[in-house]
């Protein structure tokens, strides 16, 4: 894979974090595991704005807190995100395995990823934000973006259940900017690089990306 093109990527994603990412999300001012581990569940099938009521209720308790609070409690204060009894559920069960767990240990993809609920995704997304560990967050958004600008297919019929693709956006993660890269991949799916109708005319990515080459040469065709 061409290198030059990779470190065209990085800059251009983590530029685009500089100037047009989601900055006031709550979850994104703190480098606190527990808090990014609540995050993570409270964000699964809602909205960001949704569930940001919710994580600054629920961030005011750390995972021993929670691990002692009262099932029903924790239901009412997940009400408004729908799902409430299964997610209080998942982050009763979390906050129990959690409570006692020293840094190391939250640091750990193994420790984190023997929770039930949090696979690699979670796991990367915690450690990298947390404790600067430059490992991709490698969702939907990060999959699509991938596929269009590096023309990668994968091989499975589950995209994210692909080792090859979790091995090469692994090498797409810069070092010293892995948490602005994570969050500027995920904005720029979700502003820009959309699922339908992807903003392609304002993309800063043009000059890179394999799809949009392919669009302008089938445009040229056609005209």
């Amino acid at each position: 894979m061409n290198e030059k093109k990779k470190r065209l990527f990085q800059k251009k994603i983590t530029a685009y974090w500089h100037t047009d990412g989601r900055h006031h999300l709550a979850w994104r001012q703190t480098s606190d595991p527990w808090k990014l581990l609540v995050a993570e569940v409270l964000l699964r099938k809602t909205t960001s704005a949704q569930a940001e009521v919710v994580f600054e209720e629920l961030s005011k308790f750390t995972a021993g807190d929670t691990a002692k609070m009262p099932i029903h409690e924790l239901e009412r204060m997940l009400h408004p995100l729908g799902m409430s009894k299964v997610k209080a559920e998942q982050l009763k069960e979390m906050a129990v395995k959690v409570k006692d767990a020293d840094l190391d240990q939250m640091e750990s993809d193994e420790f984190l990823r023997s929770i039930r609920g949090v696979g690699r995704y979670i796991s990367n997304s915690v450690r990298c934000i947390a404790f600067g560990i430059p490992a991709p967050a490698l969702d939907t958004n990060m999959i699509r973006i991938i596929e269009r600008v590096f023309g990668w297919r994968s091989e499975r019929a589950r995209a994210r259940e692909d080792k090859k693709l979790w091995q090469f956006a692994a090498t797409l993660v810069p070092e010293n900017a892995c948490r602005q890269y994570n969050w500027g991949v995920l904005d720029f799916g979700a502003a820009v690089c959309t699922f339908r109708n992807p903003k392609c005319g304002i993309c800063s990515l043009q000059e890179i990306c394999d799809y949009y080459q392919k669009l302008a040469v089938q445009s040229s065709e056609q005209g």
